[in-house]
């Protein structure tokens, strides 16, 4: 009995410890200060019970504020593999929470009822399926994909009336799908779910009006119809497209361009609307890039997380896993709305006042590249006038084209407009001059038609690192794809992986990899297509415990140099590093 009770009182004790953890950290602004509390909680992760401890918390105290979810991935991100064993004991832990309430009678229908979990438990529950779900495969994925986390999630999906439940348990699906025969499990459960997702699809499409969260409504049913074009499609052609723009297809010029990006972006077929449900900071730029001129395009928010925004050269490394993206070097620049810095050179300083953006929230970015100066809105409202680089500096990169660029951490989502329709919050033509980058831009029918094919095949694999030179390689004919590497689509497929024997893939690409990007089977050996090609040497599969600093992956980025607004023949034409920043950490 005692050692029963000391077990309880051990038990309370972490629980309190960890929600004063969660709770210290989301209140946190000092950088020091948050790398504490996020080492705290991370240190947590590294023992079975504090573990399955730190996760039934979380599903508890999980909020909407934009740091949370970021949050969440880095402590999961940073801690040790779970084994078989504890992912069991974490489904089982879960599926407690998502149990129905106490029994009540409702007089008006007549009958008894059970009360269900909270709306938040039920988001929380699949949003922290879907982290663990894209850490963790083979048999340690499978123990946490029980056949009741697969009904719930299927039930969830189907019949739950609120649409951020129904958002997190399709991602949760789709992260799971990732693994064969969790895919399996869901195609055989008996529940069609591309007959699911349709229904969804007309439902949405037909309950346009509905008083519910429209931007909410809008990310269910962009990420429903990706799905049913990617992670669950059934080869035939469907009759709902998410791309909702007045203005045809062929009359936009330039687009989001997949295939200059990291790997897990959600892309709309118009190539403007885009979405990361992985947890991971990613980035991509537009078709086009500038090197004179005046120039501004719009970003319509359908999230208000850590999203930056800017314009970045082709030599902006994007680094998903390490958090860096626009504005982390010196070779673009970014605003982020949700902590209110500018983003130049890896530092950042205040900028845009003291609120954060929101859901709906229309960000204007103009730039006048003579000048070197650029100026955000935020619902039409300047933001103020940065130079956020030297002028020596800026023209430089402008020689080697600015483009439009942005990075996005987990489950945001924003609409892109370049021009091809009517900007929401014009700069006032009074003050400023302006060209828009559609009105100026071009895409080959080639172009357009790889980037759409690109982005339809984009999710069905995992990622993998990629030359920038064979990134570049995109402008192949749709015949081609068939015939070249299911990776950097410029190599003809010569690589069979052993031992689940996927192929299509280049010889580059697979020495690349670890584990297969189709079943996420780890690679034991490669073997030639045929007989012609010298057969690659094994690579061993490495499980690797990510860093347990806070600031590896969630600091980064960290700041951006702004200089101050003065105008730009007062300022010396020297290094940008001659200047001392007053710096913002996160």
């Amino acid at each position: 009995m005692q050692k029963l009770a000391l077990r309880i009182l051990g038990r309370f004790s972490r629980k309190t410890f960890i929600r004063s953890a969660w709770k210290n950290l989301n209140s946190l602004s000092e950088h020091d200060e948050l790398t504490e509390a996020l080492d705290t909680l991370i240190s947590m992760s590294h023992e079975e019970n504090e573990f399955i401890e730190l996760i039934t918390v979380i599903v508890d105290v999980l909020s909407e504020a934009p740091m949370a979810s970021a949050f969440l991935c880095h402590i999961i991100d940073s801690a040790a593999l779970p084994s078989k064993e504890t992912s069991h004991k974490i489904t089982t832990r879960l599926l407690q929470k998502l149990k129905p309430g106490l029994l009540f009678y409702l007089k008006s229908l007549g009958g008894i009822y059970r009360t269900k979990p909270k709306k938040r438990t039920r988001v929380n529950a699949a949003i922290i399926w879907s982290v663990l779900a894209e850490k963790l495969a083979g048999e340690i994925s499978l123990s946490l994909f029980s056949d009741n986390v697969c009904t719930t999630l299927l039930d969830y999906l189907q019949y739950d009336r609120d649409a951020s439940v129904r958002l997190f348990a399709l991602i949760a699906l789709e992260k799971f799908g990732m693994t064969g025969q969790n895919k399996e499990k869901i195609l055989n459960s008996g529940r069609d779910i591309h007959k699911i997702l349709q229904c969804i699809a007309k439902e949405l499409h037909s309950d346009e009006g509905s008083s519910e969260d429209v931007n909410r409504r809008r990310q269910l049913k962009f990420c429903v119809e990706w799905a049913l074009k990617n992670t669950f499609d059934s080869g035939k052609e469907d009759m709902y497209d998410s791309d909702e723009s007045p203005v045809s297809s062929n009359s936009i010029n330039v687009m989001l361009n997949p295939v200059d990006a990291t790997a897990h972006w959600k892309i709309s077929r118009n190539g403007l609307e885009i979405r990361n449900d992985n947890s991971t900071f990613e980035s991509i730029r537009a078709t086009m890039g500038v090197s004179s001129g005046k120039w501004f395009y719009e970003v319509i928010l359908l999230t208000n997380g850590i999203m930056q925004i800017g314009y970045a050269t082709k030599r902006c490394m994007f680094g998903p896993e390490d958090g860096t993206g626009v504005g982390d070097d010196p070779f673009g620049f970014a605003f982020d709305g949700c902590r209110n810095v500018l983003w130049a050179n890896g530092v950042s300083v205040p900028y845009g006042g003291s609120e954060s953006w929101k859901p709906g929230d229309v960000v204007g970015v103009y730039m006048d590249v003579s000048s070197g100066c650029v100026r955000f809105y935020l619902n039409g409202k300047d933001l103020g006038v940065v130079y956020p680089l030297n002028i020596a500096q800026f023209r430089k990169l402008a020689e080697s084209s600015l483009h439009p660029a942005l990075s996005f951490t987990s489950y945001q989502q924003a609409i892109v407009n370049f021009g091809a329709e009517k900007f929401r919050y014009p700069p006032p033509s009074s003050s400023f001059t302006y060209q828009t980058l559609n009105s100026q831009g071009q895409i080959s029918s080639e172009l357009r038609n790889s980037i759409q094919k690109r982005v339809w095949r984009a999710s069905r694999y995992r990622s993998v690192s990629v030359s920038p030179y064979w990134k570049q390689q995109f402008e192949s004919t749709e015949e081609d794809f068939d015939t070249q590497c299911s990776i950097c689509f410029a190599k003809p497929p010569a690589v069979v992986l052993g031992p689940c024997n996927h192929d299509g893939f280049c010889s580059d690409c697979s020495k690349m990899m670890h584990s297969c990007p189709l079943c996420r089977t780890p690679i034991s050996h490669r073997k030639p297509m045929n007989n012609n090609i010298t057969s690659l040497p094994s690579t061993p599969t490495k499980l690797s415990i990510a860093s347990t600093s806070a600031s590896s992956s969630l600091s980064a980025p960290s700041t951006a140099i702004v200089l101050p607004p003065t105008p730009p023949h007062s300022r010396p034409a020297s290094s940008i590093t001659s200047w001392e920043p007053r710096c913002l950490e996160p």
